[in-house]
């Protein structure tokens, strides 16, 4: 599952943005997971029948590209058994999350020309005058996420800028507190990699990915920190 700052939900991160299969801040983790719109994506799929929010993976697929379909298919095919408790309407019941895309919130320190207000807040500033940081705002949010920690295998951060999210820190802090180590991913700028005391590289099994746009001139262009 995917999930933006504005609550949007989706069953990737490169899922037609345009057409989330529900919003965190209306139904929450539970009702997203078997929404109208997953529990019909569930169903074309056991059908071989294309959606078209899956486009980019089909048109990689076509063209000989190693897909995030394959890609994902691939690293959590030990979970494929999963597939016989699908209900008839699309439905399953237990909450099995292996993969969890968690963007709390846009707040960054940069905005740089390669991104946008949806994943910056310095970049929504230039649109309304000020800073507008847009936050998952869910009341039963931690409870659901504690739910599902158990079955989580990998989390992908990124925001805005994850490091400066205390949301981050709490989360790790709550895998720390129950013993769980899942791969933690990290799409960042690496301006800042630690926040009141705590430092994300202090966990084990970190990936992190490095935001790389060139070097000197073209990295100073591209990347604006304010």
């Amino acid at each position: 599952m995917s999930v933006w700052q504005n609550g949007d939900a989706y069953p990737c991160c490169i899922y037609h943005w345009d057409m989330p299969v529900g919003n965190i801040n209306d139904a929450g983790f539970k009702g997203v997971w078997n929404s109208e719109k997953m529990r019909e994506l569930r169903m074309r799929m056991l059908a071989n029948e294309p959606s078209e929010g899956c486009a980019k993976c089909i048109n990689y697929d076509a063209q000989g590209i190693i897909s995030y379909r394959h890609k994902f298919n691939t690293e959590y095919n030990h979970h494929h058994n999963l597939v016989e408790t699908t209900s008839d309407d699309g439905s399953v019941e237990q909450m099995n999350l292996a993969y969890f895309d968690v963007r709390f919130s846009n707040l960054c320190n940069m905005k740089c020309r390669s991104c946008g207000p949806h994943f910056s807040s310095k970049w929504a500033e230039d649109i309304s005058g000020k800073p507008e940081v847009v936050e998952i705002n869910h009341p039963e949010m931690w409870t659901e996420i504690e739910e599902m920690l158990p079955t989580i295998e990998e989390v992908y951060f990124t925001g805005g800028e994850s490091l400066f999210m205390e949301q981050h820190y709490r989360l790790l802090d709550m895998l720390i507190e129950r013993g769980l180590k899942p791969r933690l991913t990290y799409n960042s700028n690496a301006s800042r990699l630690s926040l009141k005391g705590k430092h994300a590289t202090d966990k084990n099994g970190v990936l992190c990915l490095i935001t790389c746009v060139g070097y000197e001139t073209t990295s100073n262009t591209v990347m604006t920190k304010v």
